[in-house]
């Protein structure tokens, strides 16, 4: 799904990722760990292009999105991301929230399909061709457009277990219920692929859990995720693959039963000596 060829990418003289190298298969779980400052979390930036890569490439479906050319807000639109810090708009209700990208996204469809209904009738008149296309009912394709989404985020918070906080507010949150429900609006576009900046940092311990079991489920659906995450036994529990970055570059990656069991970078080697 995602290939990365030599992705390179500086902040002034530091250079933070050196040549990462790797690719990302459908269905795949890649937990992502290392040191603080390794350059994990700007490795998954990078693959929404939050952060411009100065070198290499990264392909998804095809496409280069490390190339200006292409529009980076159509892939984003398969590439769900979750925060550390929740990033929920504290104005809205949680509903509102989940349902916000979808919604404007659907609009923006409608109206383009509406527009192009109607400037192929305008072109028809003044050609051969007398066969009229079918303009949608703004209003009627509307309305069923708000139902379908409205039930599509009612499901989603039941997916994660907050049915009952539809209508509350992120202040009346705790972090976990909040970043359970940051989870549910990534997953409102319906993306192919969801990208976690260590997901759980943000949060008490004793709120950890409940949002590691909504990754958990996901993983078992079967969803593709990047995890960058501290929580090892999450990791070495959940992830097909893992990725050891540190100084910018993958220094090792294996199965969890590989690198959590036999690692051989001494890099690799000091880092689970110190954290496990």
């Amino acid at each position: 799904m995602i290939e990365i060829k030599d992705l390179q990418k500086h902040f002034g003289d530091n250079h933070v990722l050196r040549g990462i190298t790797t690719t990302i298969s459908e269905g795949e779980v890649v937990a992502v760990i290392g040191p603080s400052g390794g350059g994990k979390s700007t490795f998954l930036r990078c693959l929404n292009c939050l952060e411009d890569p100065d070198g290499g490439s990264i392909l998804f479906q095809g496409e280069d999105l490390a190339d200006m050319k292409v529009d980076i807000n159509h892939h984003r639109e398969n590439i769900g991301m979750v925060f550390q810090q929740f990033n929920l708009f504290a104005h809205k209700n949680v509903l509102k929230n989940i349902t916000m990208a979808p919604l404007y996204h659907g609009k923006k469809k409608l109206k383009k399909a509406v527009f192009s209904a109607i400037i192929n009738n305008i072109c028809a008149l003044f050609s051969s061709k007398k066969e009229k296309t079918p303009v949608p009912s703004y209003r009627k394709e509307m309305k069923a457009l708000k139902e379908e989404i409205k039930q599509r985020g009612l499901d989603l918070l039941q997916k994660v277990g907050l049915s009952d906080k539809a209508d509350a507010y992120p202040s009346t949150l705790s972090g976990g219920q909040k970043q359970r429900i940051a989870i549910a609006r990534a997953l409102a576009m319906q993306p192919k692929i969801m990208l976690f900046d260590e997901p759980t940092s943000a949060l008490d311990p004793e709120l950890v859990g409940e949002v590691l079991d909504v990754i958990k489920s996901l993983a078992q659906s079967g969803m593709t995720m990047v995890i960058v995450t501290h929580e090892m036994g999450f990791a070495r529990e959940v992830a097909s693959r893992v990725l050891f970055i540190a100084d910018g570059i993958i220094t090792e990656e294996g199965t969890p039963e590989e690198l959590f069991g036999n690692p051989k970078h001494p890099r690799t080697k000091q880092f689970l000596k110190a954290v496990l």
